[in-house]
């Protein structure tokens, strides 16, 4: 969206919504620096039109409230599982108009600065928990020997310790790789992959996939910036293992609970865990027939 568009909007929707709201003459304008709102057409604008905008320092974090009833819009609207676009806009309708006034006030309550409480994280020890997170690719033991001592029968161990990875290990490239795999949870702007949320233990599960599988990719996912895509969809295609294999278990869990009286919910939650199988033999049927051609 241009500043074109932005004073299209602002046309034929700000006047009617101060009028609605009972706003009058005294109010002050939100919002932030992005480049359409900063344009010299929208500032001309805005004074034509003899409207206070707030001043809004540069460099600063997001505290617009609008943000977080976005988020909170997207989630309610992902639950529906809409099918299509019309449904989608009939959606997010039908989700907007249950926003009830206590809902944005709350919003504004929790997230206020003078309320918010930031924790801060130095960079260096950041650096120190990724690399930690990760240091089991570092060594790893290759065989073991154990000496009886005494005539008590105890024994102690020696481990070998060689290098789990056939390359050096960098940091720097695990914290590239480490970057790339926080893509596939999503965030504002990007959507998730099917089935993975931060909530239900995604990163562990990501972080666990790509400790087994860096091994035996003979280098990193990320090079330099460039995304490796062979390495990539190793990646994936394990990923989607381990994925498939937590269904297994699920379906497992719930054929038990089946043979009791009270089975119909365990065999209509069956059918949706196969279904999401489906999906994920399909996904990498489509991931392996693009790496063919």
């Amino acid at each position: 969206m241009d500043s074109t568009a932005y004073l299209e909007i602002l046309g034929k929707n700000l006047r009617s919504s101060i009028k609605d709201l009972k706003m009058g003459h005294n109010f002050i304008f939100q919002q932030d620096n992005d480049p359409k709102h900063t344009a010299k057409k929208t500032k001309a604008w805005f004074k034509r039109q003899k409207i206070k905008v707030l001043q809004w320092p540069s460099q600063s974090p997001d505290l617009n409230p609008i943000e977080n009833l976005w988020k909170e819009l997207k989630i309610k609207v992902h639950m529906r599982h809409p099918k299509n676009l019309d449904n989608l806009e009939k959606i997010c309708m039908e989700e907007w108009a249950k926003i009830t006034p206590e809902t944005c006030a709350g919003l504004i309550r929790v997230f206020a600065p003078e309320e918010t409480t930031f924790h801060l994280l130095h960079l260096s020890l950041m650096r120190e928990y990724i690399d930690y997170e990760f240091s089991s690719l570092k060594v790893s033991p290759s065989y073991q020997e154990c000496f009886a001592v005494g005539k008590d029968g105890n024994s102690w161990e020696r481990y070998f310790f060689q290098d789990k990875i056939s390359f050096e290990y960098d940091v720097e490239r695990i914290i590239d790789d480490w970057i790339l795999m926080g893509f596939l949870v999503g965030n504002d702007f990007i959507p998730h992959l099917p089935h993975l949320h931060i909530n239900h233990d995604a990163l562990p599960l990501l972080y666990r996939t790509y400790t087994s599988v860096l091994p035996e990719l003979g280098g990193y996912i990320n090079e330099n910036g460039y995304l490796n895509l062979v390495h990539f969809e190793k990646y994936l295609v394990k990923l989607s293992a381990k994925m498939l294999q937590s269904l297994s278990l699920i379906e497992s869990i719930l054929m038990k609970s089946c043979g009791s009286k009270n089975g119909l919910k365990a065999k209509l939650e069956i059918n949706t865990s196969m279904r999401l199988r489906a999906k994920l033999l399909k996904r990498l049927k489509i991931v392996r027939k693009r790496r063919v051609k």
